[in-house]
């Protein structure tokens, strides 16, 4: 009984927009990821046939109505869908593992954190 583990049997597929063109499910698709929760429990994945996740928030959001100046959040198919991005299904494991981003909500906290500087080339 030590080795048991719901995630060996409730597990999640991420179906990718393309998924349904030919063969890019297996490209696209995140694929055969053991979950924590059921369809009754705050991090939700609802079963279906035989266990299977099938259901469930991939946006997941906290907000501490103390602090309104920030939310912690995460997504499970992250920033982009684009397979060649860094951000392609980077907020995933995090999503898994119950993890949290903190986002600032007041422009004070995002500058002082925050902050990108756009250089022209020198290439002419």
């Amino acid at each position: 009984m030590t080795t048991w583990g719901w995630g060996k049997l409730h597990r999640l597929t991420m179906d990718h927009v393309l998924s349904s063109r030919g063969d890019l499910d297996q490209l696209f698709n995140y694929a055969g990821m053991g979950v924590r929760g059921d369809i009754q429990c705050v991090g939700n994945t609802g079963g279906g046939p035989d266990w299977e996740a099938q259901a469930g928030g991939g946006f997941r959001m906290i907000a501490d109505l103390s602090d309104a100046a920030t939310l912690l959040t995460v997504d499970a198919p992250s920033q982009s869908g684009h397979v060649g991005s860094t951000h392609y299904k980077d907020q995933l494991a995090d999503w898994l593992s119950g993890d949290y981003h903190e986002l600032p909500l007041h422009r004070e906290r995002t500058t002082v954190r925050y902050q990108q500087t756009l250089q022209p080339d020198d290439q002419t």
